[in-house]
């Protein structure tokens, strides 16, 4: 059986730091950082053959991420802290079994404001039980008569849900916060600095290459009604970068 891995040894460390940023300001948690869920669901996409580990095109694509549309100063250092502890390892573990994969994720408020969130039988709905979240489908919140938590996404896979259960790899701690911090002993400050020009820097390079080529996703969102997906979002909220 082999050894247990952080996430540093399952992926890139420039992904992980641009998936803990957005995943933040996607769902912002003030103990986490960011909700597992989303978290989780961006590292499926990772693992996806539909998106895969060519991160920059999906990842820092704001017709996938709304966020995207407009520069903030989060650094993503809280999500990034609590998911390198043994907590929040083991976390994440926890919520990508419940996930099985999923990959895709819209507003669980925009949903049931709109009265879809009950619609899709795949659709996983986050709701808190003892002061943790999971992750139901419809007929179970029904069963059990439980109320949807607005403040995670919910989350579904349109093309189907990643092969690769990368969670399995998970061990009880994660290597890449330390060897971030301690060999060049960098304050929280540079840290967050280096963060916020990574993302810019890298997103002004992908938009002039590119054209912000929102297209190519059209047909994976077009298979429900007025997605508020990770794409949506990041319109909603974000202006453009450099503009």
């Amino acid at each position: 059986m082999p050894a247990p891995s952080g996430l540093a040894a399952i992926f890139p460390q420039a992904f992980l730091n641009a998936a803990f940023r957005i995943g933040t300001q996607e769902a912002r948690d003030p103990k986490y950082g960011a909700n597992p869920g989303t978290i989780t669901s961006i590292l499926n996409r990772y693992h996806h053959p539909g998106y895969g580990s060519n991160w920059q095109k999906w990842l820092l694509n704001p017709s996938q991420y709304a966020v995207l549309k407009k520069p903030q100063t989060e650094s993503g250092s809280q999500a990034r802290q609590f998911y390198n502890s043994p907590e929040g390892l083991n976390l994440l573990q926890q919520t990508a079994q419940q996930l099985r994969g999923a990959t895709d994720f819209r507003s669980t408020s925009y949903l049931k404001d709109q009265g879809l969130l009950m619609k899709y039988s795949d659709n996983l709905i986050p709701v808190q039980v003892g002061g943790r979240i999971q992750y139901l489908p419809p007929a179970e919140l029904t069963k059990r008569r439980l109320s949807p938590y607005l403040r995670e996404n919910t989350f579904f896979s349109e093309s189907g849900p990643t092969k690769t259960q990368w969670w399995q790899r998970l061990g009880p701690r994660s290597e890449t916060f330390e060897e971030e911090l301690s060999p060049m002993a960098l304050n929280k400050a540079d840290i967050e600095l280096a963060g916020q020009m990574e993302t810019i820097d890298a997103w002004q390079k992908w938009y002039k290459e590119n054209k912000i080529v929102a297209e190519m996703n059209e047909p994976l969102l077009s298979k429900r009604e007025t997605p508020t997906s990770s794409f949506a979002n990041f319109m909603r909220v974000f202006g453009t970068l450099g503009a």
